[in-house]
């Protein structure tokens, strides 16, 4: 530390604050003259610096005398050390009886910047370096820890520390060889293999702002309301977008860097835009069709017949190959398979339903895939059941029968009505049947995988069913 400090910085601040702000008004106008040459040798002076049509005043400098210009000197920047000629008209007074030191610590204060005295430590804090910096013009107490950066590593003080000590210049070498992998686009798994050493160490080096590339990596920046609601508008419009999708969308929109981890943050806590797993819609359903048979619905069947009088039918099938485990634990970085066979693996089961606002109103279990006479067959028991029903279906082609329908109708008194092509999302029936194979998933270790299919179709009677009809839009 300088032998010149006389106080400490915070009582310095307080004595040297109005006369700064006396100085930077009343001294404005005190250009120097031609004969005061010699008086400002080796003193402090304030230099103007015009930004628009604002002028502020830069310092305190140190005036070293007069160039070989009439009314030119030269200056020298306290905190950077640099010296040069600046002409007589943007040089004012600095009265101060205040030491070489006190006046570097106001001019680094003034600009925020300060000069490094030396270096006397280090640490490693979650594999980030530190340095223990003494600050020139400042008391020992006043030293700082301070990340290990560009700016440290281009000063003398930190070559003279390192010069003595090979394991630091060897470890940070040895993370200059890993950021040139990371930034040469190999894996972390890679790297851990070619280095040595383990996953955290790199991803510490990749996730950390200190220096590992020769430049400092800029952080995320902080999403404004502007960008938060361009997010909002972006993922209502693209839902199956993903976080680097939309990161990638924000930066060429607005030129920020934003992490995917503020992004999860703005989306899922202040949005309150939640992950879940979407409705199917298929590409190629006609959204004109399904907004005619909403208008069909409304005007021909909603106003003649009760909810109770609606019934949904469909097929579902299961398959052993479905219930195939494909979620396994190994050692970790090491990748691990789920094995499963290519041919029959069992019985495959095909069920025609019947949904009703109590439940299942009928069901057919059958061995194999339906066929349109099973279907016929089936349809034939169904329709003796609800007299006086409507019967929704999808627009299978075992579902045609031929031309029997018109007949089937009149004899049993059962209006037969098609959703539009593609459009599972207007059959509540749907739903159940994620139900039950959700059910069967989970218990046909224990129960076997028959019962637990017959099981899993009783157990839809506890179902809020009534609700789901609601949900879809069939609540009259």
């Amino acid at each position: 530390m300088s032998n010149e400090s006389k106080m400490p910085f915070e009582a310095f601040k307080r004595s040297l604050k109005l006369q700064r702000v006396i100085q930077d008004q009343a001294l404005q106008q005190q250009t120097p003259s031609e004969a005061s040459h010699v008086a400002l040798s080796n003193k402090p002076v304030l230099v103007t610096t015009t930004v628009g049509r604002r002028t502020k005043l830069a310092g305190p400098m140190c005036c070293q005398g007069p160039a070989e210009s009439p009314n030119v000197y030269y200056v020298e920047n306290l905190t950077t050390g640099v010296v040069a000629k600046v002409h007589a008209e943007r040089l004012r007074h600095f009265e101060s009886d205040a030491t070489r030191a006190e006046l570097t610590r106001l001019a680094a204060q003034r600009v925020d910047e300060y000069v490094v005295e030396a270096i006397d430590s280090h640490k490693f804090e979650d594999g980030v370096l530190h340095l223990h910096v003494l600050w020139e013009g400042y008391l020992e107490e006043e030293a700082t820890w301070e990340r290990f950066n560009a700016d440290l590593d281009e000063l003398r003080a930190f070559e003279e520390y390192v010069a003595d000590k090979p394991s630091l210049r060897r470890k940070l070498r040895e993370r200059l060889n890993i950021a040139t992998l990371l930034g040469s686009g190999m894996s972390i798994a890679n790297i851990a293999r070619v280095t040595g050493r383990c996953r955290n160490v790199i991803y510490d080096i990749k996730a950390n702002r200190a220096k590992c590339s020769g430049k400092r990596v800029r952080p995320a920046t902080k999403m404004s309301p502007e960008v938060t609601k361009y997010v909002r508008d972006y993922v209502l419009q693209n839902p199956a977008a993903r976080l680097s999708d939309i990161a990638t969308v924000v930066q060429l929109k607005f030129g920020i860097s934003v992490s995917l981890s503020s992004l999860s943050q703005t989306i899922l806590h202040k949005e309150k835009l939640t992950l879940k797993v979407g409705d199917t819609r298929w590409m190629e359903r006609n959204p004109e069709e399904a907004w005619r048979f909403r208008s069909f619905y409304a005007t021909e069947i909603a106003p003649y017949y009760s909810t109770d009088q609606v019934f949904f039918l469909d097929e579902t099938s299961f398959d052993p190959r479905h219930l195939a485990v494909k979620r396994v634990r190994g050692p970790k970085g090491v990748r691990t398979y789920a094995c499963r066979k290519g041919g029959p693996v069992g019985q495959r089961y095909s069920v025609c339903a019947t949904l009703g606002v109590e439940g299942i109103k009928h069901r057919v279990i059958t061995t194999g895939t339906f066929t349109a006479d099973k279907f016929l067959d089936n349809t034939i028991e169904l329709l003796g059941m609800i007299p006086g029903c409507v019967l929704v279906m999808d627009n299978a082609s075992i579902h045609a029968l031929k031309g029997k329908l018109d007949a089937l109708m009149q004899l049993y008194d059962v209006r037969i009505v098609f959703l539009p092509k593609y459009s599972p999302f207007l059959n509540p029936i749907e739903v159940v049947f994620a139900w039950i194979k959700a059910f069967v998933h989970t218990h046909f270790k224990d129960m076997g995988r028959l019962p637990a299919i017959l099981a899993a179709f009783d157990d839809v009677a506890k179902k809020n069913i009534r609700g789901l009809y609601e949900k879809h839009g069939y609540s009259h």
